[in-house]
């Protein structure tokens, strides 16, 4: 029995320690959870190439938009914009002001909607995925009302508009390109409109 050795102090400690790590790992593993988060919402901002053609007049421009889009689902979202745009032809001037209100459905891609996944460890973000941008292919249909400054008198003109949307992630965000056309009425006429934008998603 005198040959018996006291057992090493500092080894029983990390040996208990070690075990403790252990069984808290796996209490870690049992306490992982899953968020996800859907992004419906978005506000756009495009410029945009326009021209109005009616009878023998045709106009040339540019111009600046505003849009706040909506996921109603997946494949269906609503748009509303806010135009303001300058007159080319004979230089530089006030053109119109519009604002649009449109339904669109998404006919290829990822939808309207996005997912972010977040993995959460005893409520604490421990992985974040980054947000996801739109892809695909879009078109949409709606009504539009424009304030347009004519050659002695402001007026106003509504009309109804088509367009074709193709939305790309680029520089970490939602790139979209769009085409559209437009038929507007005054009290005595009516006239074309052909846009073609370029903007961004956030």
């Amino acid at each position: 029995m005198k040959n018996l050795r006291r057992p090493n102090i500092a080894l029983v400690l990390l040996a208990i320690l070690g075990f403790a790590e252990v069984r808290k790992a796996h209490s870690d593993e049992l306490n992982l959870s899953v968020r996800s988060e859907v992004k419906r919402a978005r506000f756009g901002l495009n410029t945009e190439l326009i021209r109005l053609q009616g009878g023998t007049v045709s106009l040339n421009g540019i111009g600046v938009q505003f849009a706040f889009e909506y996921a109603m689902s997946p494949k269906w979202g609503v748009l509303t914009t806010l135009s303001q745009a300058m007159q080319l032809t004979g230089g530089l001037s006030y053109f119109y002001t519009g604002i649009g209100a449109f339904a669109k459905y998404s006919v290829t891609g990822s939808g309207f909607e996005t997912r972010k996944l977040e993995v959460l460890r005893y409520g604490r973000s421990i992985v974040k995925q980054a947000p996801q941008s739109l892809q695909g292919l879009s078109v949409g249909a709606g009504v539009e009302q424009l304030i347009v400054n004519g050659t002695f008198t402001v007026y106003p003109a509504p009309g109804i508009s088509g367009l074709v949307s193709y939305s790309f992630p680029m520089w970490n965000t939602t790139t979209q390109a769009t085409l559209r056309g437009g038929l507007f009425s005054k009290s005595d006429s009516t006239f074309l409109t052909f846009f073609a934008g370029f903007g961004f998603l956030l």
